[in-house]
């Protein structure tokens, strides 16, 4: 029996929730960003599995087999996104993190005449503008000045996430002939073959030494729940829902975060930084819906 309408909503509603968690998560595991976005991926892709196999669904082996390079690129590239949001996280606050990180929008507009040979309207132009005075005044340039911002590395790693997230988009289009939850599946997997020997490669290993049971806790959280059975649970809903109610609920993650960084980890963004949020989620949001008048 297919669940309802509203139920599923309930459930998409739970899962941008979760997906709004990761920085608070990620706060509290002392791990080094290539390791941890690696044995994520590898714990993400077991439990999507068994999503996979309690759902009585069946692998398109032959349909993964003809796409199976493309979709390997696309694995590495997302792990690059997690690992330039994890460093974020590091060197700033969740919230601003989240919010560089939704700037991947803009780059998708900016791509769109290039990739999709869109036009892009004044509409999308306004979203653009205003998006980037949004990140000026999340940067904290307009108070500290360029030589006075310590956290300007974590806004760059912010926008580098946006920026691989929407390389991660653009070329999953080209493969939408595979279904969404398989070639997550094998992404996953090329994520953890491929960052691990890099993290090792890059001494991450060291970072283990910081790891207490409670922090592994934490990374088992990341890997099981908050990716492989959220992931899940997100396409199916993905799948049974109009894509603008999925849009729409999508920036549940972004304000949810804000939240969550100002009253469980007390990070003040500051007016300037509250109001840069509302310019960059907004901005966001109308480009989605432009995007689907189009």
């Amino acid at each position: 029996m297919k669940d309802s309408p509203a139920s599923l909503r309930i459930q998409l509603a739970i899962t941008m929730a979760i997906f709004g968690t990761v920085g608070l998560v990620r706060r509290n595991i002392p791990m080094d960003s290539l390791l941890l976005a690696g044995i994520r991926a590898f714990l993400g892709a077991a439990s999507l599995y068994a999503v996979i196999r309690i759902s009585g669904r069946k692998l398109s082996v032959d349909r993964i087999r003809s796409r199976f390079w493309l979709i390997v690129l696309v694995g590495i590239i997302m792990g690059f996104n997690w690992v330039f949001l994890f460093e974020s996280f590091n060197h700033t606050s969740v919230a601003t993190a989240t919010v560089c990180y939704y700037m991947e929008p803009v780059f998708l507009i900016l791509a769109s005449p290039f990739v999709f040979h869109e036009r892009i309207t004044v509409p999308k132009i306004l979203c653009v503008i205003f998006s980037f005075i949004g990140m000026i005044f999340v940067s904290g340039v307009l108070q500290a000045g360029f030589s006075g911002i310590a956290e300007l590395k974590g806004v760059f790693f912010g926008l580098l996430a946006g920026l691989f997230y929407a390389i991660c988009v653009i070329w999953n289009k080209t493969i939408d002939d595979v279904p969404i939850m398989d070639r997550t599946l094998v992404e996953l997997i090329a994520v953890g073959v491929v960052l691990i020997p890099l993290a090792c490669f890059h001494g991450d290993l060291a970072s283990l030494s910081r790891m207490t049971l409670p922090a592994w806790g934490w990374v088992l959280l990341l890997g099981l729940f908050n990716t492989g059975v959220t992931y899940g649970i997100y396409y199916t809903c993905l799948d049974r829902l109009p894509a603008q109610t999925v849009a729409f609920y999508s920036y549940l993650d972004p304000v949810l975060a804000l939240i969550f960084s100002q009253f469980l980890l007390h990070e003040d963004m500051g007016w300037q930084g509250l109001v840069g949020a509302v310019l960059i989620i907004g901005s966001a949001a109308l480009s989605d819906f432009f995007s689907s008048q189009s």
